[in-house]
């Protein structure tokens, strides 16, 4: 697989470090409507292939740990790829995901792609522009009269974490928000008949020294395997507002599919369902458990920064970290997941070397067209044991009600 981006146009940045022999670049943006291309690419600047690449943007100095962006178009970007390697250190990537950008594909196709490491982008589909346009809306009202993008500089983060406690469960479990949910899923192409999803969650992400914990936790590099995600498990994530590079969210591709160190040992999903209880209380620091890499720091990150109104898709084995905000703004975006029943029946999905976690998310899925529960003996088949008798198996409706009334009361 060549690291390439094949259709489409959406805006997009990617960020890597390099040493001082290997000199490494990547393709951002749209330029004049034109169908755009990612690559990685290496080589002394002044290779032969690379004349003719004026526009070039440093984004960080210096010669050891140096960031840069191309700015070239969908021709330059092949050529560039055909003649040069892709390497990051010293360690040469002869196999690295692909981004796809709007594929006219099969469900089942796209599917294959994305539990075989790939990622998708997709910018055509209008209820992703609607919910974005929701959201808005209601982040408005929650924070009136304040501006969300600039809140965090007029309430501290213990008022804004006492807003979201109350907030998020509304804006989760709406009507509208899960109408929108299976809106997208049916406009990407997903069969309703088979597809699982479970309730869109916003985020938020805000500047480092503010709220970053307990209900706004800022995740480390991480996989959802690692939270009690099925192997088939597929993530979407949108902005509400354009991220940048320096509070947006980051991919390691090149370890999609080896195992790296982790703590995933730690989380007992019916016990982190309990944990959430109590989330906004965590404004300071957060006792839960959070698996993470332990002393991950990847030679290559991908940072898709997404316009309004498109949406990634990538498996939930993709190793991936909310990026520390130093932006000055506050970040905001939604994301839900989707599970196809007869491939987690088949036990079809992402490899997944690493996961030592308990228990599953699989119950928290209902299907887009039915609207019902995964099946209970599916759940445990997958498990592979029935679970506590105590367990919360779902974080639903009613278990979000009695949060947000624990957060009340503890204001």
């Amino acid at each position: 697989m060549s690291a390439a981006i094949r259709e489409g146009i959406p805006l997009f940045r990617a960020a890597t470090t390099v040493t001082p022999t290997l000199y490494t670049s990547l393709v951002v943006r749209r330029l004049n409507k034109v169908a755009s291309a990612f690559c990685l690419l290496s080589g002394p600047w002044e290779h032969p292939a690379a004349e003719g690449l004026k526009e070039r943007t440093l984004l960080t100095g210096g010669v050891k740990n140096e960031t840069a962006v191309w700015l070239i178009d969908h021709s330059q970007a092949y050529n560039l790829w055909s003649r040069m390697r892709c390497l990051t250190r010293y360690r040469e990537i002869s196999s690295m995901p692909c981004v796809h950008v709007d594929p006219a594909r099969s469900d089942d196709a796209l599917r294959k792609l994305l539990y075989s490491g790939d990622v998708i982008i997709k910018t055509n589909l209008p209820s992703v522009g609607k919910f974005v346009e929701f959201t808005r809306h209601e982040l408005a009202v929650a924070f009136a009269p304040h501006d969300p993008q600039h809140v965090h500089e007029v309430l501290g983060p213990a008022e804004i974490a006492s807003i979201l406690a109350v907030w998020k469960p509304q804006f989760i479990h709406n009507e509208t928000s899960k109408a929108l949910t299976r809106a997208i899923i049916i406009e990407a192409g997903f069969d309703p008949e088979r597809t699982h999803f479970d309730v869109p969650k916003p985020r938020t992400a805000y500047p480092v020294g503010h709220l970053t914990t307990g209900i706004a936790y800022a995740f480390p590099w991480h996989r959802d395997t690692w939270y009690g995600a099925s192997q088939s498990q597929i993530n979407w994530w949108f902005p509400i507002w354009e991220p940048k590079p320096d509070n947006a969210m980051a991919f390691d591709l090149p370890s999609f599919d080896r195992a790296v160190p982790n703590d995933s040992h730690t989380l007992n999903y019916y016990q982190a369902n309990k944990d959430r209880l109590n989330a906004a209380q965590y404004v300071k620091s957060d006792l839960r458990a959070r698996p993470g890499a332990l002393n991950w720091h990847p030679a290559f990150e991908f940072i898709p920064i997404l316009s309004p109104g498109a949406i990634v898709l990538f498996s939930g084995s993709q190793l991936h970290k909310t990026i520390p905000n130093t932006s000055g703004l506050s970040r905001y975006s939604v994301d839900f997941r989707t599970i196809d029943r007869l491939d987690v029946e088949a036990g079809v999905g992402a490899p997944a070397h690493d996961v030592n976690c308990t228990g599953t998310a699989l119950r928290d899925f209902v299907g887009v067209a039915s609207g019902e529960r995964i099946d209970e003996n599916l759940a445990r088949q997958v498990e592979g044991a029935p679970p506590p008798d105590d367990a919360i198996l779902v974080f639903d409706s009613e278990i979000a009600k009695q949060a947000s009334g624990i957060a009340k009361s503890s204001t």
